[in-house]
C-alpha cells in the first residue's frame, strides 16, 4: 500500500472514530433528556395528585363530635346554653381552615397550591360566615343589652378573625385565626363557669332574628353574584319603595350584571364554604334554641333551610359549567343559586316569624 493509501486510511478511521463519538455523546445526551423529561413528568404527576388532595373539601359538620372534642380540649363536662354555637363557630376556623389536614391554602405562593383558586373561594366563604357570626355573637348573643360590656374573648376574636387572609406573613392569617380560635376557647370556658363572672350567651328570639337577617342578606349577596354568571341586564331598583331617597353615585336604569368568566368557579365554591359553614351553624341554633324554636312553633321552618342547604353540597364538580337556556350542558350555578335563594327566603320568613309576639 503506497504512503497516500495509508495516510487516506488513516484520515478514514479518525473520522469513523469522531462519528463514534459522536454517536456517543448524543446518544448520553438523549438519555440524560429521557431522564429529565421523565422527572418532571413524574414531579407534575406528583403535583397534580397533591393539588387535587388540596382541593378535598371537609366532611359536613358533625354537631355531636364537635361538643365531644370541644369538652375534651377545654377539659369541662358541663354543657350550657350556648356551648354548641360557640363550638361549632370556633370549628369552622380550626377544623374548617387552619388545622383541616391539607392546612390553609389561601394565602399560599409556592405551586401547586398557589394555582387552585376553587379551594381558596371555598375558605373565603367559610371565613365570611365566621366572619359576621362572630360579630353576631359580639353584638347581640353575649349580650343582654346594647349598653352591656362587651366580651374581651370575642372581641379579640373577632379582631383577628378580620385579618387579611390571603397575606403571607406579617401578620400571616394562620397565626391570628388560630390565636383568634384561642380566644374564643377562654370565652367557651367561662360559658360553662355557673357562678358569678362567668360568660354569658342570651338564646332569645330576638337575638336569633337578627342572626338570620344577618345570614339572609350574605345569602342575598351571593345569589345576585351566582346569577351574574350568566350575565344579563336587570332592573334598578335600589331606590325602589322610597320617593325621597337619594344615592351618592348615580346609576343606570338598567344594570349589566357579569361575573368575568374566569370567576365563576370562584364564585360557585365559595358559595359552597358558605353553605357548608350555614350548615353546621343551623345545627347548633337547633340544640341552643331549642325552646325558643318551640315557641314560635319554627323547628319545621327551620329544618327545611337546613334542607335546602345540604343540597349545595351533594357533589363538587371539577369544572363548573354555565350554560345557557335548556342546554346539553348543566348550568352549576343556577343550581346552586337554587338552594340558596330557597335558603334565603326561609331565613327571611323565619327572623319575621321570631320578631312576632
Amino acid at each position: 500500500m503506497t504512503e497516500a493509501g495509508k495516510m487516506a486510511q488513516v484520515k478514514r478511521l479518525k473520522e469513523l472514530a469522531n462519528v463514534k463519538k459522536a454517536r456517543e455523546k448524543y446518544q448520553s445526551l438523549t438519555d440524560q433528556a429521557k431522564r429529565y423529561v421523565m422527572a418532571a413528568g413524574l414531579l407534575l404527576a406528583l403535583m397534580f395528585v397533591y393539588a387535587m388532595w388540596c382541593s378535598v373539601e371537609p366532611a359536613q359538620i358533625n354537631i355531636n363530635t364537635v361538643v365531644r372534642d370541644a369538652k375534651k380540649r377545654l377539659k369541662v363536662k358541663d354543657e350550657v346554653t350556648g356551648f354548641t354555637f360557640a363550638a361549632t363557630l370556633n370549628h369552622l376556623i380550626n377544623k374548617g381552615l387552619v388545622n383541616k389536614p391539607q392546612g390553609y391554602i389561601s394565602n399560599d405562593v409556592m405551586p401547586p397550591t398557589v394555582f387552585l383558586d376553587n379551594i381558596t373561594g371555598w375558605e373565603y366563604g367559610v371565613l365570611a360566615i365566621a366572619r359576621r357570626t362572630v360579630l353576631s355573637l359580639r353584638e347581640d348573643l353575649s349580650r343582654s343589652r346594647t349598653s352591656s360590656v362587651e366580651e374581651v374573648n370575642i372581641v379579640d376574636a373577632s379582631t383577628r378573625w378580620h385579618i387579611d387572609s390571603t397575606s403571607w406573613l406579617f401578620p400571616s392569617p394562620e397565626s391570628q385565626y388560630s390565636k383568634g380560635a384561642r380566644s374564643l376557647d377562654k370565652y367557651l370556658r367561662k360559658l360553662t363557669k355557673k357562678h358569678k363572672g362567668g360568660g354569658q350567651f342570651y338564646a332569645r328570639a330576638d337575638n336569633l332574628a337578627r342572626v338570620f337577617e344577618v345570614y339572609s342578606q350574605l345569602m342575598g349577596s351571593m345569589s345576585q353574584r351566582l346569577d351574574a354568571s350568566r350575565g344579563r341586564f336587570r332592573i334598578n331598583t335600589d331606590l325602589a319603595g322610597d320617593k325621597n331617597a337619594v344615592q351618592s353615585t348615580k346609576a343606570s336604569r338598567r344594570l349589566n350584571v357579569k361575573t368575568n368568566f374566569w370567576k365563576t368557579d370562584d364564585v360557585f365554591y365559595e358559595a359552597r364554604g358558605q353553605a357548608w359553614a350555614l350548615l353546621g351553624l343551623l345545627k347548633a341554633i337547633q340544640v341552643d334554641f331549642e325552646s325558643v324554636l318551640k315557641d314560635k312553633n319554627a323547628e319545621r321552618s327551620l329544618q327545611l333551610i337546613i334542607d335546602s342547604l345540604e343540597g349545595t353540597q351533594q357533589g363538587a364538580p371539577f369544572v363548573v359549567w354555565n350554560a345557557r337556556g335548556f342546554g346539553f350542558f348543566p348550568n352549576h350555578s343556577f343550581v346552586m343559586n337554587h338552594y340558596l335563594s330557597r335558603a334565603q327566603a326561609g331565613m327571611l320568613e323565619l327572623a319575621q316569624l321570631l320578631k312576632r309576639g
